[in-house]
C-alpha cells in the first residue's frame, strides 16, 4: 500500500499506514517494547515534525517530577522556609520619638498664634495700615479707640464685610454704622489721595434720611443713593456696588433673610473690588452662620445705673458686643456714646439694671386681679387645715 510522506521543513518522515493487517497491540504492549505509540492521523495538509512521530511524549509526561504538584519549583520546595528569626525587617528600626517638652510646646504654640494673628490685627496707630495679606486692603479705624482695641484689635478691613445687628428698632445700629462708614470714606481718602469716591446707599425701604447722614460726617456730594425695586434688585446693586474699585464704601439694610449664595457672593465682591460694606441686620439673625468677618451687636444702654453719669446732650450710650470677629473676643462689650459732632466716645460700664417705675405696683395689680377672678380658690387656699370643721 503506498506510503503518504510529509515534509516539515527540509526533513522527511515516514507517516503509519492508515489500515494494517497486524493485530493491534494494547499499550502495555507498546510501552514494553519502547514502540512509539499508535497515533490519530492527521488532517492532510498539516505538517508534522519528526520529534511528534519518533520521540513519545507520554512516557516523559507520566515521569514528570512529582513535587510540582506542591506549586513549587525545585529550587522553591528546597529552600527552607522564611520565619521571623531570618526574615529581613522591611524598615530600618528607628528610635521613639522623644515627647516634646512643655515649655517647648508653649513656644511653639505662641508663634502659631503670631502667625495666625498678623493676617487680622493692626498696627499700634489706629489708622496706620497694619500687617494684613498681600492681596488685602488694609486696616482702617472706625473712630472710636476702645471699639478698634478692645474687640476688632485694630479696626476694620477694607475689603471685608461687617454686620451690625439691631436689637431693635431705633437702637442706633443704623447711626453707628454709618459714623463708621464715614470714618472708611475718610480713611480712603487719605490713602489714595482721592476725594471723589462716592459711598453708595442701598435704600431698599425708601426711609433713608440723607440730612441724618450729612450730621453724621457724610458729605452729600459723596453718597449715591439706591432704592431698589425688589429684592433681586438689592442683591445686584450691593454686589455690583462692591465690585467696583471706584466706591469707596456700600452701606445697605438687609432685613430679610440673606441666602447663602448671596452672602457669600457679597463677600467675594467686597474683596474684588477692595471696597468695605456696612450691613444693617435685625435682631433675628443673630447667631445665625454668615460670611461676614466681623458681626456686631447693637443695643441701646435704658434703664441702668452709671458710675458716672452720661453727658445728657449726648446720645443715649450704646452697648457694642462682639458676636463674630477672626481673633477678636467672642462675647466682649463696649460702651460708647455719640456726641453732637459724630464723634465716638467710651464711656464706664454700668454698674446694674434698674428696675423701671411701676414695675412693683403693675405685678400687685396683676396679683389683685387674679384673685378677685378666682374668690372660692383664694379662699381655700388661705384656709389652715388643721382649723377646718367636721
Amino acid at each position: 500500500m503506498p506510503q503518504q510522506t510529509f515534509e516539515f521543513m527540509e526533513a522527511s518522515a515516514s507517516a503509519p499506514p492508515l489500515a494494517s493487517s497486524q493485530p493491534i497491540r494494547s499499550k502495555a504492549n507498546r510501552r514494553s517494547q519502547g514502540t512509539p505509540p499508535l497515533r490519530t492521523p492527521q488532517r492532510p495538509g498539516l505538517a508534522i515534525g519528526k520529534s511528534s512521530l519518533l520521540f513519545p511524549l507520554e512516557p516523559y509526561v507520566r515521569s514528570a517530577p512529582k513535587r510540582a504538584a506542591s506549586g513549587l519549583s525545585s529550587h522553591l520546595a528546597e529552600a527552607p522556609p522564611k520565619t521571623a528569626e531570618n526574615a529581613p525587617s522591611s524598615l530600618p528600626s528607628e528610635a521613639p520619638l522623644a515627647p516634646v517638652p512643655p515649655s517647648d510646646r508653649q513656644t511653639i504654640l505662641e508663634k502659631l498664634r503670631a502667625q495666625a494673628n498678623c493676617l487680622n490685627v493692626s498696627s499700634s496707630h489706629p489708622m496706620e495700615a497694619g500687617p494684613t495679606l498681600a492681596n488685602h486692603a488694609p486696616i482702617f479705624s472706625t473712630g472710636c479707640v476702645a471699639l478698634d482695641h478692645t474687640l476688632l484689635r485694630g479696626g476694620l478691613r477694607g475689603d471685608a464685610i461687617s454686620e451690625w445687628i439691631a436689637d431693635a428698632e431705633g437702637c442706633g445700629a443704623a447711626a453707628l454704622s454709618l459714623v463708621v462708614a464715614g470714618n472708611a470714606l475718610r480713611a480712603h481718602d487719605q490713602r489714595l489721595g482721592d476725594s471723589t469716591s462716592p459711598i453708595v446707599i442701598i435704600d431698599s425701604r425708601k426711609t433713608f434720611y440723607p440730612p441724618a447722614a450729612i450730621a453724621l460726617g457724610i458729605p452729600a456730594t459723596r453718597m449715591i443713593l439706591v432704592q431698589p425695586r425688589s429684592g433681586a434688585d438689592a442683591v445686584w446693586a450691593i454686589d455690583q456696588a462692591l465690585r467696583c474699585e471706584a466706591v469707596a464704601a456700600v452701606w445697605a439694610m438687609i432685613d430679610t433673610r440673606l441666602d447663602d449664595r448671596d452672602a457669600r457672593r457679597f463677600q467675594l465682591a467686597a474683596e474684588q473690588g477692595h471696597t468695605p460694606g456696612f450691613f444693617v441686620r435685625p435682631v433675628a439673625e443673630r447667631g445665625k452662620p454668615s460670611f461676614a468677618e466681623v458681626r456686631l451687636h447693637v443695643k441701646k444702654g435704658t434703664g441702668l445705673s452709671w458710675p458716672t453719669p452720661p453727658n445728657p446732650h449726648h446720645d443715649t450710650p450704646l452697648q457694642v458686643t462682639l458676636d463674630r470677629g477672626r481673633g477678636g473676643p467672642l462675647g466682649k462689650s463696649v460702651w460708647i456714646q455719640m456726641d453732637d459732632q459724630a464723634q465716638l466716645i467710651e464711656v464706664a460700664a454700668p454698674l446694674r439694671v434698674a428696675a423701671p417705675q411701676g414695675t412693683r405696683h403693675e405685678t400687685a395689680a396683676v396679683h389683685l386681679a387674679s384673685q378677685l377672678a378666682h374668690p372660692k380658690r383664694t379662699a381655700a387656699r388661705s384656709v389652715n387645715p388643721q382649723h377646718r370643721v367636721g
